[in-house]
């Protein structure tokens, strides 16, 4: 293998570093000063390396590369540990929350939302004291949306005053980590900026390549915004040409992920290979010269990096052209190009540039996508050979449909938790509308300038996108549109694509081994999800959630759940779920119900602010407190849940209430939260900031 695929064992020890390091968060308390030690570690690996490859003999030659991988693991590793030291360095600043004046500099595109602008900045300086201090170090800027801030541009320089704070972890189990996500593109401070806080200095700086990007992208925005199309068409056209989703229509996003085509609506691998096929068929009369041929190859480069250029060389773009660029590379320099080492080699150059592009669900999606069509597709196809066009049309594009699917759906139920059950059906609508619609709107923009022509391309568009929206709209109106929800962890996800790679290697090479490795790694799935099973059944438990300006306990085992919070119909409409359902598919908890009104049964009571689950009892304090309404068992809770809109005294509530313990909900301000500590460190009472440890879970018995 290593000399089919050269890089496959260096790319396998640097990505093994890196989710090492990534995963262990390796801090090096033993050895403060680490960085002296990098250099060293390195340096003696390399010369182990050399001396190998000199002064052993040709026997041993194999140990030259077994002492080289290591190198690649520690490089991983380390670039790893490098941005989480300057992570944590940024992070111990002082960061007061006074506001101060910062020199900021847009290093990406800005990002318009419904009331506000977003945009990340790299910070060059700060007023400190009249004095002013150098920076180098990025953060999230959330600005008012008006007239100045829609016309902000990369590499624009601006004054702000702000105060910047570090982005705040999940407070719930399973819940969606932001600070993560920040974090993996080096974002680790964030901050709101009103209107008039902010002016635009007038100079411009960042990469002169991504300005004139940019300048491109908003042309061409501004074309398809004042063009003739009509709402529905210009929404979707902006997004799949541009991936500018501010002028499409939310319920046209709902209709596209109900039926798991959203990759549609992403500009990324698939825009990319469609706008090579469509260079490919029209430069088909280059196929007869080598001379020509290498050309073609020129040709299918340019236009692929003059559409990246397009879109704003987003991340998923700029992906998806250094992969085509080291296929169409292979023509250029006459070679015939493995397309395993193109997927290797493209993403072996990303992670170095960017390691933790690695934990990026885009990044892992597109590349396993491509993987699984290489891969899988030529053994569905072998299933079935047509005879006539359009059966084989549709088996071609069935076979690419499930070979995405399979390696893809993992990793889609690891993050989303659903899988759309009617995708084939899906896929060969978006597969065959895709190359119509973006042909269409490339056609659209070439014959812009003559109004006649003009008319005829937008009223043809206008009916493609109509037909597809309706055809999506009806398959997502179908039963069972999709199937969830499923959360896998880890080791379920490793199992998963374990079971899937044996299988493969057994359908290719027919050893009874490989199948029994896959037998092995099924039974171990089946194993871990009935031991899971029986963990959670055999298990009642209380969960307290942290959900802003609200309460919410939630009380059952793996059979019922019942919820009893202080917005029903919040809950009822799904806006708790982002906070709640992460927690409750890792227990295996079914969907809640939620207890309306006050009752009375065999494991738990509900009166008003009251509530008892079991032996453990909740008063929920919000508004006014009356000293007289308080009387029998809620004058001892187990639990006092304090919201925001508490008025009373905390000396007071705790001179007629004790409680076993004292929960701030994360609503509660930071000076309230101090007044509520102190006076329960005064009555000796545990107290418990939700908003800075998180939600909390009881285990009542195990059945």
């Amino acid at each position: 293998m290593h000399h089919t695929y050269p890089l496959f064992r260096p790319f396998l020890f640097y990505v093994s570093g890196i989710a090492a390091s990534y995963g262990f968060h390796c801090r090096f308390s033993v050895f403060p000063e680490w960085r002296i030690f990098v250099p060293l570690i390195l340096i003696l690996l390399l010369s182990a390396a050399i001396s190998a490859h000199l002064f052993f003999s040709y026997r041993n030659r194999f140990l030259f590369g077994w002492l080289l991988l290591p190198l690649f693991f520690c490089f991983g590793w380390f670039s790893v540990q490098c941005r989480f030291q300057e992570g944590e360095l940024i992070i111990s600043r002082e960061t007061p929350d006074s506001v101060r004046c910062y020199c900021a500099e847009l290093c990406g595109l800005p990002e318009l939302r419904e009331r506000t602008v977003r945009l990340d900045v790299r910070l060059r300086a700060v007023c400190s004291d009249s004095v002013r201090i150098p920076l180098r170090e990025k953060c999230r800027l959330t600005l008012e949306r008006d007239s100045a801030s829609e016309s902000l541009a990369y590499g624009d320089i601006l004054w702000f005053c702000a105060a910047l704070k570090p982005v705040a972890p999940p407070l719930n189990e399973g819940e969606f980590s932001y600070a993560r996500y920040l974090f993996r593109r080096g974002v680790v401070r964030q901050g709101y900026i009103s209107a008039g806080r902010w002016e635009r200095t007038g100079r411009r700086g960042g990469n002169p390549l991504m300005r004139f990007a940019d300048g491109c992208h908003r042309s061409l925005f501004a074309m398809l915004r004042d063009s003739r199309l009509d709402g529905t068409a210009k929404g979707l056209v902006t997004t799949m040409l541009l991936g500018d989703d501010a002028l499409l229509d939310p319920a046209v996003t709902t209709a596209f992920s109900k039926v798991g085509v959203s990759h549609i609506l992403c500009v990324s691998g698939m825009h990319v290979g469609i706008l090579y096929m469509i260079v490919n068929y029209l430069l088909f009369f280059m196929e007869r010269d080598r001379r020509l041929r290498q050309i073609k190859s020129l040709l299918h480069v340019a236009v692929i990096w003059a559409y990246a250029c397009m879109v704003g060389l987003t991340p998923s773009v700029t992906r998806a052209a250094v992969m085509f660029t080291f296929v169409a590379a292979g023509g250029l320099f006459r070679r015939k190009t493995h397309v395993y080492n193109s997927l290797l080699t493209s993403a072996f150059l990303m992670l170095l540039l960017r390691p933790l592009l690695l934990f990026e669900t885009g990044f892992q999606m597109s590349y396993l996508a491509v993987l699984g069509i290489v891969s899988t597709q030529p053994l569905l196809q072998r299933l079935w050979e047509p005879a006539h066009r359009l059966p084989r049309y549709l088996r071609d594009v069935c076979a690419v449909s499930v070979a995405a699917q399979l390696f893809t759906a993992p990793v889609s139920l690891f993050c989303f938790h659903y899988f759309p059950t009617w995708f084939l059906i899906s896929n060969v609508v978006v597969v065959t509308f895709a190359p119509l619609v973006i042909g269409a709107a490339l056609l659209y923009l070439l014959l812009s300038f003559q109004p006649l022509l003009a008319d005829l391309s937008a009223g043809l568009l206008n009916h493609i996108v109509q037909i597809l929206c309706d055809v999506v709209t009806a398959v997502g109106g179908l039963p069972g549109a999709s199937f969830g929800p499923v959360a896998p962890d880890g080791i379920q996800l490793a199992l998963l694509y374990l079971l899937l790679l044996f299988t493969l290697l057994w359908l290719q090479r027919k050893r009874v081994r490989l199948l029994g490795m896959a037998m092995f790694c099924l039974l171990l799935l089946l194993a871990d999800g009935v031991v899971r099973a029986a963990a959670n059944r055999s298990c009642r438990e209380i969960a307290i959630y942290a959900v802003p300006h609200h309460y919410a306990v939630e009380y059952g085992d793996a059979r019922s759940t019942l919820v009893f919070t202080d917005a029903p119909e919040l809950l009822q409409e799904g806006r708790f779920d982002y906070f709640m359902q992460g927690s409750r598919l890792r227990h295996g908890r079914p969907m809640p119900v939620c207890a309306l009104q006050d009752s009375l049964s065999d494991n738990w009571v509900k009166n008003g602010g009251y509530f008892q689950f079991g032996p453990i009892s909740f008063l929920s304090l919000n508004g006014r407190f009356y000293t007289d309404s308080v009387c029998g068992p809620v004058c001892f809770p187990d639990y006092l849940l304090v919201g925001d809109s508490t008025t009373a005294r905390p000396e007071r509530v705790l001179s007629t209430i004790s409680p076993g313990c004292v929960c701030a909900l994360p609503a509660l301000s930071p000076s309230r939260i101090v007044r509520w500590r102190d006076a329960c460190a005064m009555s000796r009472i545990p107290f418990v900031a939700m908003g800075e440890s998180g939600m909390l879970r009881l285990c009542i018995d195990r059945q």
